[in-house]
């Protein structure tokens, strides 16, 4: 038996897996059910046979990471290790009392002679010699058989000669009876046992796996007891409290879930640009043009983010310098829009929308310059869009269908050109039903129903893609 710990939006759970298979996921058949962002419907599976625990990630998924490096196929794990699927961490752990390996087996050896038997002396020859019977030869020197062997037979003869019950008899029936009576009083007095104590006893495990916040279990708990008119006024105040307890715990559970990606975002968008891009005594307007945009995004998206006075500080320090309100320069264009592409994946649909939009207000020799910018973009996104198309070709034929696919959905969320969406889409919807690198058949819809539980950012621009939802209206994904 192997125990799993479950570390995921700031709440752990543990479950106990013996031989089989556990599937997990973020969708209804997974045995294993995970809410992290970026886990699909049926993620990976979990194979406990013999005592060796096997991790086998689903075709077409992001790779897990094992000990914090990606696995493309199926990993060997063993307690200590852990893996983690989207947010979610998963360790393992040895049961308690669990048998430690057998030591290994000597070499073989030429056998050794026979030490010779040491025999203490015989206080009374007369009364400890076995005298052999009528017609029978004396046990020959060497032979196999001893005296203690002989006395046996003798003695087993002596019990089945003579017909009857003997003592022996009765005991050898009366303990099967007696075993069978045990067993069945042992269940009706537990089963009296829990007809009364049920109700207290689901309140203390309901307790006990609150206090561990696993909230699945104290639920469970809750669930077996029933009609709670019928506890004590105490025992239903304990019951209640509990409820808040989970209430309470699920809510924290699902804003730090979403939280986790403004974690993401917070670093690397606006703590990460701040030490690289405003650390100096001289600080470009364009420069906190963008960080203030930035800025904006994070309180639009992650209001209650535990990290929000952070933000606010950096808001009051740096926004009166620009005004967001008014049109940007040319030279503030220009670097909000090389910000948006010096990222991977490049970000060619927002870059697009922010020129476009500043085109038509603009005019004079600022507009010459921003058309020149136009020019120069859409030579860059297309030298981009063949040669991630070429990545994604390539990671396919390497057997690593995750990022062959992840490449897909980049081009179709990113590029902002329908017809290179439309392209990529089209690629990716071959997929659906070819044979994977590492075996079985693909299913594209376990990869669309993990996008759109894990990567809502990606999933409304793919959903909206006209190849995507007419694939997907022959192929609902929900079924």
């Amino acid at each position: 038996m192997t125990r799993f710990i479950v570390d995921e939006g700031g709440k752990r759970r543990g479950f106990k897996a013996s031989e089989g298979v556990v599937t997990i996921g973020s969708g209804e058949r997974a045995m294993l059910k995970l809410a992290s962002a970026g886990v699909a419907e049926v993620h990976a599976e979990l194979v406990v046979k013999g005592g060796v625990i096997q991790l086998k990630a689903k075709p077409g998924v992001v790779p897990p990471l094992v000990d914090g490096a990606p696995i493309s196929s199926e990993c060997t794990l063993a307690p200590g290790m852990s893996f983690k699927l989207g947010e979610a961490t998963i360790s393992i752990e040895a049961e308690a009392g669990a048998a430690a390996p057998a030591a290994p087996t000597p070499a073989p050896h030429a056998p050794a002679a026979p030490a010779p038997v040491v025999r203490k002396p015989v206080a009374s020859p007369a009364k400890s010699a076995v005298a052999p019977k009528a017609g029978k030869a004396p046990i020959p020197a060497g032979k196999a058989d001893t005296r203690e062997k002989q006395a046996w037979e003798r003695s087993s003869r002596e019990l089945y000669k003579d017909k009857g019950i003997k003592p022996l008899h009765v005991l050898l029936l009366l303990v099967p009876v007696a075993v069978i009576a045990f067993f069945l009083l042992k269940r009706g007095a537990s089963q009296k046992i829990d007809d009364s104590l049920s109700g207290p006893q689901q309140v203390f495990l309901a307790e006990k796996a609150a206090a561990e916040t696993v909230w699945d279990q104290a639920e469970e708990a809750l669930a077996k007891i029933g009609d709670r008119s019928k506890l004590s006024t105490d025992l239903q105040a304990r019951a209640q409290e509990v409820d808040r307890k989970i209430k309470e715990g699920r809510a924290a559970g699902a804003l730090a879930a979403a939280n986790s990606a403004g974690d993401k975002y917070l670093q690397t968008q606006l703590k990460n640009f701040e030490e690289q891009r405003l650390a100096g005594a001289k600080v470009d307007r364009a420069v906190v043009r963008v960080f203030m945009k930035r800025i904006t995004e994070f309180e639009r998206r992650w209001p209650n983010h535990p990290d929000m006075d952070w933000v606010r500080r950096k808001k009051e320090r740096y926004g009166p310098m620009v005004d967001l309100t008014k049109p940007g320069s040319y030279a503030d264009i220009e670097f909000e829009v090389k910000s948006m592409t010096w990222d991977n994946p490049r970000n060619y649909r927002e870059a697009f929308l922010v020129l476009n939009r500043w085109l038509e207000t603009s005019g004079g020799d600022e507009r010459g310059k921003g058309l020149a910018l136009l020019d120069k973009l859409i030579k860059e996104r297309e030298e981009w869009f063949d040669d991630r198309l070429q990545e994604a070709a390539h990671q396919y034929k390497k057997g690593q269908l995750g990022q062959s696919i992840q490449w897909l959905a980049v081009l179709i969320t990113y590029s902002g050109d329908d017809a290179m969406s439309n392209r990529a889409a089209q690629d990716l919807i071959k997929f659906h039903g070819s044979e994977a690198p590492t075996g079985g058949a693909i299913d594209l819809r376990d990869q669309l129903r993990g996008y759109r539980s894990g990567l809502p950012d990606y999933w409304k621009v793919m959903e909206a893609n006209s190849v995507l939802a007419a694939w997907m209206r022959e192929n609902p994904i929900d079924e």
